[in-house]
């Protein structure tokens, strides 16, 4: 590739012309504080030039060229901007959580949910996960757990490590559940509190799942029965009348 000469009105295009949106905005490019830099439309010019001229700009290679010196230039500066072919990264390193955080983030973004208190009811937000799910931290007995809510689930589900946690014994018979692995015998037990944030209930029907190995508890009618709740624009809407 030929070596071309560094054009400064190339700067609005790179770094101002892809507006910077927020994770999980319609367009951005991914992430927090990142703004998109357009080398995806300068390599598909590039391609297209070396396919067939008319399909693309005359002069496609040369601002691939300058896009990819540009890169190599701020690569260079160690300013925490990091190039990469969709976009550029500019981390706020008075926000921006380090990468074990953002990445529970993700997995989890309820781990301190706010409960907002009416005359007759209790609410809880819970906010869809990167996999659209909604997982959110909650108690178990007094203990700390972590709860995928299931709409779809007919009961709770508890992973046999953590029913040892929680000193839960089996209180019923055992039955067979189907799973992706088949059918699996599990066993009846009661839970004396649900919590999630302010939202309490009382002698809450639950499986123990010898045969599940995941960190989390599937909440499921057997326990949401109890409430109301309303899903939509990737909330759940929990609401327990008083």
């Amino acid at each position: 590739m030929a070596s071309v000469s560094r054009d400064p009105s190339l700067d609005h295009l790179i770094f101002e012309a892809k507006p910077v949106r927020r994770k999980g905005e319609s367009g951005g490019a991914g992430d927090l504080h990142s703004t998109a830099m357009p080398v995806t439309e300068g390599l598909a010019a590039f391609g297209a030039a070396n396919a067939s001229p008319r399909y693309a700009p005359a002069n496609s290679q040369e601002m691939v060229a300058d896009l990819t010196q540009q890169a190599a230039l701020i690569n260079g500066l160690d300013n925490g901007i990091s190039p990469s072919p969709f976009g550029s990264s500019h981390p706020d390193l008075t926000r921006d959580p380090d990468p074990a955080e953002r990445n529970a983030m993700r997995r989890n973004p309820n781990r301190n949910v706010q409960t907002v208190k009416a005359q007759d009811c209790k609410e809880v937000v819970l906010q869809a996960n990167y996999a659209n799910a909604f997982v959110t931290d909650g108690f178990i007995n007094g203990q700390q757990v972590t709860f995928l809510v299931d709409t779809g689930a007919t009961q709770v589900s508890i992973p046999q490590r953590i029913a040892n946690y929680l000193q839960l014994e089996p209180e019923g018979r055992g039955v067979d559940i189907r799973t992706a692995s088949g059918l699996v015998r599990a066993y009846e037990t009661i839970l004396n509190e649900v919590k999630i944030g302010d939202i309490a209930l009382d002698w809450v029907g639950a499986l123990i799942n010898p045969s599940d190995r995941s960190n989390q508890i599937l909440l499921g009618m057997s326990a949401l029965k109890k409430l109301e709740f309303t899903h939509r624009d990737g909330q759940l809407i929990l609401r327990q009348q008083v």
